[in-house]
C-alpha cells in the first residue's frame, strides 16, 4: 500500500503573509510580528486570496466579526459565522478559510503563547479556556450589550500594537487574559 501523504508544515507568521496574501501586496509588520499581531478586517479582507487551502500557523489566532460572515475551518469541521461572532484557532490546528463577505467588518489576532511566560511562567493559558482545546467549539456568539468592553479591550491591543514604540508584552498578556476571561463567561 502506498502512502499518499503529505504532511502540513506549520507556517510562522511571516510565510503566512505570502499564504494570505500571495505576492501582490505584503502586510506592513512589527518586529514583534511573530509574537503578537491585530488588525482591522475591513483594512485588509480585499488583499486575501480566498479561499486560502489547508494549513497550520505556530500562533493562536482569533478572529471577530461586528459585520459580515465567514466559513472557516478547525480540523475537519467547517463553520460558518457572522456578526458578533468569535472565532477561535489554536496553534498547530489544521485549518481553511474559504470565504468572507466583502462587508466583513472586526478584528483579527494571532499571538504566540511566548507572550504570557513573563506573567505566567509554565502555566498554559489555554488550559483554562476552553474555546482554544483543539477538540472544543472555537465559535462564541457575543451580545450586543456585552460588545462595548470586548471592543474597547481590542482597540486597546490594537493601540499598544499601533504604536510600535516599545512592545509592552505584559501590558498585552494582561489585555489578551482581560478578553479570554469576558468570553469565558459567555461560553
Amino acid at each position: 500500500m502506498q502512502e499518499n501523504q503529505q504532511k502540513l508544515a506549520p507556517m510562522s507568521p511571516r510565510e503566512l503573509n505570502l499564504h494570505h496574501f500571495g505576492t501582490e501586496w505584503k502586510m506592513n509588520v512589527t518586529d514583534f510580528h511573530h509574537l503578537f499581531h491585530i488588525n482591522r478586517i475591513e483594512e485588509v479582507r480585499a488583499k486575501i486570496k480566498f479561499p486560502l487551502q489547508p494549513h497550520r500557523k505556530t500562533v493562536f489566532d482569533f478572529i471577530l466579526l461586528t459585520e459580515g460572515n465567514s466559513v472557516r475551518s478547525k480540523g475537519l469541521h467547517k463553520y460558518e459565522f457572522g456578526k458578533n461572532t468569535f472565532f477561535f484557532l489554536p496553534a498547530y490546528q489544521i485549518s481553511t478559510h474559504e470565504f468572507m463577505s466583502e462587508d466583513a467588518q472586526g478584528y483579527f489576532c494571532h499571538f504566540d503563547s511566548e507572550i504570557f511566560n513573563k506573567l505566567f511562567p509554565h502555566s498554559p493559558f489555554e488550559d483554562d479556556f476552553t474555546f482554544w482545546h483543539f477538540a472544543e467549539d472555537p465559535i462564541i456568539e457575543v451580545a450586543e450589550e456585552m460588545l462595548p468592553p470586548i471592543i474597547s479591550i481590542l482597540d486597546r491591543l490594537q493601540a499598544e500594537y499601533l504604536s510600535n514604540k516599545s512592545f509592552h508584552t505584559q501590558l498585552i498578556a494582561a489585555y489578551l487574559l482581560a478578553l479570554f476571561n469576558e468570553l469565558s463567561l459567555l461560553s
